[in-house]
């Protein structure tokens, strides 16, 4: 596979620059190189190639292969994210939550989180089920009355103000969202499952789906699913 890669990027394909790309950066087929990772993901970012332009957020990111410039980073993911590519968008939605190479703007992050649930990512429903669960959504306008705060949704101008209200958590749509993420292999999105089936909260208490859930975040690598389970197994502890 590293052969065909590498005579399609000596061709110019940007395709083969970015499968290149990934072999150079995960050792498949030759010896791991992040440099010559970076410099084939730029090549097939600049010929426009989306998914290289994500990774390549990537290495700016974390310093793969170049100096860490977390500014460069945003600036990526939104090229991608703006082409399409919902895991772009998920990451650009880190940044902002974050404040990385971005101004923090937690608004921001919930539409990025959005749309690239809607697009498919399992990261970003999980971090969506996230800004459900805590509450960190837009807030939100409501019409009331100036006497007693009534909601008339149909009432006349004269009769109602707008107020602003910050929304109160959603548990029922953020277990439904880390459904979605665990479903989609997100360790962490089973492991808050597990911890809403063992609170009551979006769903009724149950021990049986709390410890399938703690076993499958285990399984995944979540190291605080790993701890609860070995104090389990230990002591007899409660999960949570």
């Amino acid at each position: 596979a590293f052969a065909c890669f590498r005579l399609a990027a000596a061709r110019g394909d940007e395709g083969g620059l970015f499968a290149l790309g990934v072999c150079f950066e995960q050792g498949i087929g030759v010896e791991a190189d992040p440099h010559r990772a970076f410099l084939n993901y730029e090549r097939a970012a600049l010929a426009g190639y989306v998914p290289a332009e994500n990774n390549l957020g990537g290495c700016y990111e974390h310093g793969i292969g170049v100096v860490r410039d977390v500014t460069a980073a945003a600036e990526w993911y939104a090229r991608a994210a703006a082409d399409g590519l919902p895991e772009a968008a998920c990451r650009l939605g880190l940044c902002y939550e974050s404040g990385l190479g971005v101004e923090p703007d937690l608004m921001k992050a919930f539409r990025l989180y959005e749309t690239a649930a809607e697009g498919g990512d399992p990261h970003a429903a999980y971090r969506l089920g996230l800004c459900y669960d805590r509450g960190m959504r837009p807030k939100e306008k409501v019409l009331l009355t100036a006497a007693d705060g009534e909601v008339l949704p149909h009432a006349g101008p004269a009769d109602r103000t707008e107020e602003i209200v910050a929304p109160a958590p959603d548990y029922g749509r953020a277990v439904r969202l880390f459904e979605t993420a665990a479903e989609g292999g997100v360790a962490d999105a089973a492991y808050a499952l597990a911890l809403c089936y063992a609170c009551g909260r979006g769903v009724r208490r149950d021990e049986e789906k709390c410890l399938s859930y703690m076993n499958r975040a285990a399984d995944g690598g979540c190291v605080a699913a790993c701890y609860s389970l070995g104090l389990y197994h230990m002591e007899g502890q409660a999960l949570v």
